[in-house]
């Protein structure tokens, strides 16, 4: 198991309406990828390091937009500024441990978003006591913060080679999310042929088909070879 396949696993899990279960995932990677920061190494423990991370990538996870400001702070004050509540205690101590220790909400859930101008919107609701909600499409940027992680880079390649075949492919898993691509190609009596795809996420791919015939070209090129005369013959 790795990062990638929790962070595919919560994405899928986004779209099939299971948020709670979207949310197990993420915090999963988000909690391996604060591990690949701040390692045992750095005698941090795994509490300190999943908050710390919550801290570089608060950004991200508030607004959706990736390489902002880090580290920031986020916290929930009353009006005297008193007993303040974190945004990385509420996302550790309070989702994280209940849902993966518990596997069930407590002290915070989700409050259920809208599409409205092609933009999601929930309701953000932390009192320094008591029951909070937080929007349930912070997932989806808590996700992209883990995809654009630099820890989290990294390329898989695949190649298989049979008699009459081949298939090439990867997939690259950075900044921009996870792209795929694949290219087979196929030895047939009259030539050959390449297929493939490549996509980005979840946008548009594209496929591609190349068929090449090489018989006239054979027969052009056996007919040259045996009417050019040989050094031999020229002399």
């Amino acid at each position: 198991m790795s990062v990638k396949a929790r962070v595919e696993d919560a994405e899928h899990l986004w779209a099939a309406g299971r948020i709670e279960g979207a949310w197990v995932q993420a915090l999963i990677a988000a909690a391996a990828t604060s591990r690949k920061r701040y390692p045992k190494s750095e005698k941090k423990r795994d509490g300190d390091a999943f908050k710390s991370f919550i801290c570089d990538i608060t950004h991200t996870i508030v607004t959706g937009e990736p390489n902002g400001p880090s580290p920031q702070y986020l916290r929930f004050h009353t009006a005297t500024r008193a007993n303040p509540r974190k945004l990385e205690d509420v996302l550790y101590d309070e989702l994280r441990c209940n849902l993966v220790h518990e596997a069930e909400l407590k002290e915070v859930g989700f409050s259920d978003s809208v599409l409205k101008d092609g933009q999601l919107e929930a309701t953000l609701n932390v009192p320094t006591e008591g029951r909070a909600e937080i929007p349930d499409f912070w997932v989806l940027h808590l996700i992209l913060a883990i995809k654009t992680a630099p820890e989290n880079h990294d390329l898989d390649l695949e190649l298989k080679v049979g008699h009459d075949h081949f298939r090439l492919g990867g997939r690259l898993f950075g900044r921009s999310g996870v792209a795929g691509a694949w290219l087979n190609g196929q030895v047939r009596p009259w030539g050959f042929s390449l297929d493939g795809r490549v996509q980005q996420d979840a946008r548009r791919g594209y496929d591609f088909k190349f068929d090449a015939d090489v018989r006239d070209w054979l027969r052009t090129v056996r007919r040259w070879m045996l009417e050019t005369p040989s050094p031999g013959e020229r002399l």
